[in-house]
């Protein structure tokens, strides 16, 4: 049985060997929470081109054999060369040095699994079979997609910028336990959804902070303003 946890890789030193389908597939999901990715491959599959092209700041490609010295000063390491034996050799060098694997073709010989995930802004969703169904895995990913819209995106951006003063302003621990419960009730949810739907905000409205964002969070603040003054003025709700 696996221990779930989630790491903060923003500016680890990562090692890919592989530059297949899977090994660019491992490298766009490091790319995105900001690791320092270095990809050893002595082919490299299309989608990388564009990254061929692109400025370099925080990963390096290197079209060439796998060689021992790239386990340096590494935090984490993935094996995705699609031989076998190769992998099964970079699992035992850095085993030797101390530094976390995952084998793409081996559970039993990798030191963590990465499960099948979905970002929905600050909301993270995974699945995991253990590695015995991985397209199970998938589906499940595909299903909580699908259940957890954009509202919940929107609520927590809205939520990043309240929550700290909210903490500052209520010292009652359980009034501010009633007031976050309230927040991610269904009923107020289902408020959120309908602000999305009225608004028709989209993902980038939310990543690019659009006027169509700003309108919707203005209105969220006073919602959420609306609960916390019911809380702190009856204690007994």
């Amino acid at each position: 049985m696996d221990y779930p946890i989630n790491l903060d890789l923003n500016n680890k030193d990562i090692l890919i060997v592989g530059g297949g389908r899977v090994g660019f597939r491992k490298f766009k999901r490091l790319f995105f929470v900001g690791a320092n990715i270095t990809v050893v491959s002595r082919e490299f599959n299309p989608a990388f081109d564009e990254y061929f092209k692109n400025d370099k700041e925080n990963y390096n490609l290197l079209q060439r054999s796998f060689d021992e010295d790239d386990l340096k000063n590494k935090f984490l390491v993935f094996a995705a060369t699609g031989n076998r034996k190769t992998n099964e050799d970079i699992a035992y060098l850095a085993g030797k040095e101390d530094i976390l694997v995952n084998i793409i073709d081996n559970a039993g010989l990798s030191d963590f699994t990465v499960p099948a995930a979905h970002y929905r802004g600050k909301l993270l969703l995974t699945a995991s079979t253990d590695s015995i169904l991985p397209a199970l895995s998938r589906k499940i990913r595909k299903d909580l997609e699908e259940k957890y819209g954009i509202e919940y995106q929107l609520l927590l951006e809205v939520m990043t910028e309240m929550r700290p003063g909210i903490i500052k302003k209520i010292s009652d621990m359980k009034i501010r336990r009633k007031i976050f419960r309230e927040i991610a009730g269904d009923i107020f949810l289902k408020k959120v959804k309908n602000i999305v739907n009225k608004e028709k905000i989209t993902e980038l409205d939310i990543n690019q902070k659009s006027t169509t964002y700003q309108k919707a969070a203005d209105y969220l603040i006073d919602e959420i303003a609306d609960i916390i003054e019911a809380f702190v003025f009856d204690k007994n709700i």
